[in-house]
């Protein structure tokens, strides 16, 4: 026989919800070229609470475009049940990017949502189960603390069990018109996604080598060439390219630094 047993996360699995979600890469205006650099959120709580493994309920932000023309951001949101409305960035409206110099956010970004995806995973769920014994337990006391009436209660134990958990997959291509406001002498990209701050730190910002502007080409990270095609302020060639891809075919970014 099992019967529910509520589960009380400790404070401590809440201190995942807090921390920076930041990196550092080089600034493009002074290599030519980038790297995917990716910011992971990670909801240490939701997955503590479902019981499910480190990295399930992650988030991904990959800077996939930074140049004169345009900023571009690959974002893949994962959550659970109650969080599926936040993975879904079809209607989103709280996307902004600053940076350290620009406080006043960008008008609404082009945003190329995927379409959201579902899948079962395995979480752990704990339960009290009769482990078919008895005890014998004080159940009344006088004033001296004296036991007047002993009574016979089962005995039962907390055990963890396999329960299927649902996990929704989302998120977009976010792409913002440059317009003058990130420059070779940017330190730091600055980006809200619903409630999520990712901070992207260029290195070598102030250095004198940046100091004559943007290389004259757009700079995509491997990959992400499908921007040109249709990311703002793009250089528009020849021949048509896609705007986006399908979530399936986009490249798996890699993971940066973590804490929710």
């Amino acid at each position: 026989m099992m019967r529910a047993f509520p589960w009380i996360l400790v404070g401590l699995s809440m201190l995942g919800c807090g921390g920076a979600h930041r990196t550092t890469l080089p600034h493009p205006a002074m290599t030519g070229s980038l790297a995917p650099a990716t910011v992971t959120r990670r909801d240490t709580f939701g997955e503590n609470r479902l019981g499910l493994d480190a990295g399930a309920l992650n988030d991904d932000v990959t800077l996939v475009r930074l140049d004169e023309a345009a900023i571009c951001f690959d974002v893949l949101l994962r959550g659970s049940d109650e969080q599926i409305a936040d993975v879904d960035l079809t209607q989103a409206s709280a996307i902004q990017l600053t940076t350290d110099a620009v406080d006043e956010p960008w008008v609404q970004p082009t945003v190329d949502p995927r379409q959201t995806e579902s899948g079962v995973t395995v979480g752990r769920e704990y339960v009290q189960q009769d482990t078919g014994l008895t005890d014998t337990v004080c159940v009344e006391t006088n004033e001296a603390g004296t036991c007047l009436r002993y009574e016979e209660q089962r005995v039962y134990q907390t055990v963890g069990v396999d329960v299927a958990r649902n996990v929704h997959l989302g998120g977009a291509v976010i792409c913002f018109q440059n317009q003058g406001k990130v420059t070779p002498h940017t330190e730091e990209l600055r980006l809200l996604v619903n409630d999520g701050l990712y901070r992207f730190e260029l290195s070598g910002a102030a250095d004198e080598e940046v100091a004559a502007g943007w290389p004259p080409h757009a700079i995509v990270a491997p990959g992400y060439e499908f921007l040109l095609g249709g990311a703002p302020g793009a250089p528009t060639g020849g021949g048509e390219a896609p705007i986006m891809t399908p979530m399936s075919d986009a490249p798996a970014p890699a993971h940066g630094a973590a804490g929710r």
